[in-house]
């Protein structure tokens, strides 16, 4: 969401980064399990008590889905998890993998099928994440790179013709800058990664909060960059920000419950009395740009930036946000001056604009706004892509990025073709 000064051109944007998620609450019907590949779930283990003993290793899961033995694939096995930890540069890596093959074409099917294993593996067991993301950073540690946010990227052009020199505010990049942070993260302990992030939530959003404010009060250019999940903090800072050309303001108290807990005050931010400020300051213009996407690809692509980032957030945690977003959206254009929801369920393609409101314009693509629809139906709890919808179905309708991409009728083919180069490229391996 973008806030301007029209008197200098001052703004402030507030990025929401989510996702839609649609999904069911309870067991697994008999509906449902017709349409269930059991062969597409990861291997687990548990004990007899129902503790966890291993889940299958995603290198693993690549070969047995290619119809080969992890034992028989070593270079492939290896080349899958350094894909998965960093794609960017194993492209290469496949390219030459595959560099005495005759076929052009089987690096870039290689590819394919590791993104498709990619989308099913991580589409299981999300109530083991963590372990899940401390085995593959386990497989290898890489250098780590300081990954921007897709959203923030993707929107620079966006706010760039109007925003000058911006102040960014992300909670974020404040943990991450955050002394404990990145000496809890310095010792490699993957296993406590969730409980390492959480211990300095508070802090980074308060510094986070500090920053808006303070950039506001200074008449900068804002670009907020966060979840946007909590409505009632959401619906203060617009106010606070309609009215900082007249007032200073400074952080308030926030969330409190009483001792006894039947009453909960909410109060983010509070006008300093210091009196009216000089009237040479317009007031700002707001702007927000949303973007969602099904919630089984924002699990995923959640649990690949953790990966990359070492940063990662419980899965319920962000069903819940994603479902408070998508309910809160059209509250939210009413509160702001221009908006945009942009869905990107395309995988590699361009993010589609399904909601726009402009000075003569609020409304939804009719067409394109059920992703936003089904969140009312949202289950938080959900352990996998089939606990995500009520009517199990729905993950096989035409355009689901299941049914077209994990699913696709041509991939049975590109594996056996992969199948029958990759044996072959093994077997010279083994006799070098």
């Amino acid at each position: 969401m973008q806030l301007q000064d029209a008197s200098v051109g001052k703004m402030i944007n507030f990025i929401a980064s989510h996702v839609v998620t649609a999904s069911f609450a309870g067991i697994i019907s008999e509906q449902s399990r017709e349409v269930v590949d059991h062969n597409i779930i990861p291997h687990l283990r548990t004990s007899g008590s129902g503790r966890l003993i291993k889940i299958e290793k995603f290198s693993h899961y690549v070969a047995r889905q290619m119809g080969l033995e992890e034992g028989e694939v070593p270079a492939l096995c290896r080349l899958a998890d350094e894909y998965l930890i960093k794609w960017k540069e194993c492209e290469e890596s496949v390219v030459e993998y595959f560099s005495d093959q005759k076929d052009p074409t089987l690096s870039g099917k290689l590819i394919d099928e590791f993104e498709r294993c990619i989308l099913s593996y991580f589409a299981f067991h999300w109530n083991h994440a963590s372990y899940v993301i401390s085995q593959v950073l386990s497989a290898e540690s890489p250098e780590k790179k300081e990954l921007k946010k897709f959203l923030l990227a993707a929107t620079r052009s966006f706010w760039s013709g109007t925003a000058s020199n911006p102040v960014v505010v992300e909670a974020d990049a404040f943990k991450e800058r955050d002394v404990i942070f990145k000496a809890l993260s310095s010792r490699g302990h993957h296993d406590d990664m969730l409980q390492t992030a959480e211990l300095v939530h508070q802090s980074s959003t308060d510094a986070a909060s500090s920053l808006l404010v303070t950039a506001l009060n200074e008449g900068r250019d804002v670009i907020m960059d966060g979840t946007l999940s909590w409505e009632p903090f959401v619906q203060q800072t617009i106010a606070m920000a309609r009215n900082v050309h007249k007032y200073k303001y400074r952080m308030g108290v926030g969330y409190k419950v009483s001792e006894d807990s039947t009453i909960v005050t909410e109060n983010y931010w509070e006008q300093v009395n210091e009196g009216h400020q000089p009237q040479t300051r317009k007031p700002y213009r707001i702007e927000l740009v949303g973007v969602v996407c099904d919630g089984y690809l924002a699990v995923v692509r959640g649990i690949r930036r953790a990966i990359m980032t070492r940063r990662a957030v419980r899965v319920n945690s962000q069903l819940q946000s994603h479902q408070r977003f998508a309910n809160a959206f059209p509250n939210y254009c009413k509160l702001v001056d221009d908006g945009r929801l942009y869905c990107t369920n395309a995988i590699g393609g361009p993010p589609k604009l399904i909601w726009w409101k402009e000075i003569d314009h609020n409304m939804p693509d009719l067409k394109e706004i059920d992703c936003l629809k089904m969140m009312d139906r949202v289950n938080v709890e959900a352990d996998s892509i089939y606990e995500l919808y009520k009517e199990p179905s729905l993950i096989m309708k035409p355009g689901s990025v299941w049914k077209d991409i994990v699913l696709s009728p041509s991939r049975s083919n590109d594996q056996k073709k992969l199948r029958k180069s990759i044996q072959k490229i093994e077997k010279s391996i083994r006799k070098q």
